[in-house]
């Protein structure tokens, strides 16, 4: 005997009511209130931590403009090798447009930057060779990728406290999210922020 599928049957084996259902799941206002605590708290404690630290060196590129262009250790870091880079903090020593800054927003605007390319390129409809636009973005990744292993390389102590930090801070923000995704998964329950962020903290 052959069983018929009724309409409503098709609907509910397809995966896009499910993943509907998940992101349904994923925008609740108390999961993106907890996500936007989870960043804010990662950002409040690089800036902190930056405001006792200014490690990195920076040489402006002229000297007479304050608007022109810095380049920082990162730079040198990606473009060139590691010995560059000590070369550079060596000469930079006798400059006297030489600063310092703090190593999280030296990776935030190297970052930001590579952000901004990747999705310009990306969504750049002019350019009809997908491939090249998500290799581009892929290499954008890696060098981010590149920067969090440069501050791991010349700034240990910083890296370690800091990204460590940055763990802690996902594994509470994440249990407080899961929590709050299972309960009205299989409960049809929204708790409330204050109660998923007590169950994270006793877990």
């Amino acid at each position: 005997m052959v069983e018929r599928y009724s309409l409503r049957v098709i609907w509910d084996d397809l995966a896009l009511p499910e993943l509907a259902c998940s992101f349904k799941l994923a925008i609740g206002p108390t999961k993106m209130l907890l996500a936007f605590c989870g960043v804010f708290a990662v950002c409040t404690l690089g800036y902190l931590m930056d405001r006792c630290t200014n490690t990195v060196v920076a040489v402006s590129q002229n000297q007479h403009f304050s608007s022109a262009p810095i380049q920082t250790e990162l730079d040198v870091y990606i473009s060139g090798r590691s010995e560059d880079v000590k070369e550079f903090v060596k000469k930079s020593k006798g400059h006297s447009d030489t600063q310092r800054q703090g190593v999280f927003s030296t990776l935030w605007v190297f970052a930001s930057g590579c952000f901004h390319n990747a999705t310009t390129q990306l969504l750049d409809l002019s350019n009809a060779n997908i491939y090249s636009n998500v290799k581009y973005v892929l290499d954008n990744v890696w060098l981010c990728l590149c920067a969090v292993g440069w501050a791991f390389r010349f700034h240990p102590l910083y890296s370690v406290i800091y990204f460590s930090a940055v763990f802690l801070i996902g594994v509470f923000v994440g249990g407080a999210i899961s929590r709050c995704a299972a309960l009205e998964f299989a409960k049809a329950e929204r708790p409330g922020l204050f109660e998923a962020t007590g169950y994270a903290a006793q877990n």
